[in-house]
């Protein structure tokens, strides 16, 4: 199954094989988590929106021409939590989203977990325009030029807001005292 291409793979779910439906969310899932979280700053709430991603897949087919459904529902995650943020208009706690089991040590995980909370708290103070290409380029892993075109903006654009939006992090990182982390 691993070797199928999301296309195929979304296909044979819809056939009703468990395994195809395994792969795609084992292959997405944390992807579209942490596009959610980057918005929501709720580990809860941006696993509603995965989930709901999922059954949006099942229901109906993607508008895109490409194998991979990466960019498809990275945009919908992002879209879903956008929507859901604005439902919710309540303050984040930033708690990162937990680590898998074994794969720090114990003082890696919690300089991450520090690391993880600024960085949320800074992300949460950038302009709309800047957040959403951090949340898509770097967050969801679109490229540039499917970042743009999620938002219908030149590619020159996301590069400007991408650069912008770095600068005021480290800039209020360095207001705090923080190190920037090579940001």
């Amino acid at each position: 199954m691993e070797a199928l291409s999301d296309r195929d793979l979304l296909a044979a779910a819809r056939r009703g094989e468990q395994k195809a439906w395994a792969t795609l969310v084992a292959r997405h899932g944390d992807a579209l988590q942490r596009t959610a979280f980057a918005v929501l700053g709720s580990r809860d709430l941006a696993a509603d929106v995965a989930q709901e991603c999922f059954l949006r897949l099942l229901r109906r087919d993607p508008p895109c021409v490409t194998e991979s459904l990466r960019g498809y529902l990275a945009t919908a995650a992002w879209r879903l939590a956008i929507k859901e943020s604005q439902r919710h208009r309540r303050v984040c706690d930033w708690e990162p989203l937990p680590e898998p089991a074994g794969s720090q040590q114990s003082d890696q995980r919690l300089l991450t977990r520090e690391r993880d909370h600024h960085l949320g708290r800074a992300l949460e103070q950038l302009p709309e325009p800047q957040r959403q290409v951090i949340v898509l380029r770097l967050v969801a892993g679109l490229s540039v030029e499917e970042t743009a075109e999620q938002l219908s903006i030149p590619p020159g654009t996301v590069k400007s807001r991408l650069y912008h939006a770095v600068q005021s992090i480290r800039e209020r990182l360095r207001k705090e005292g923080l190190h920037p982390w090579n940001i």
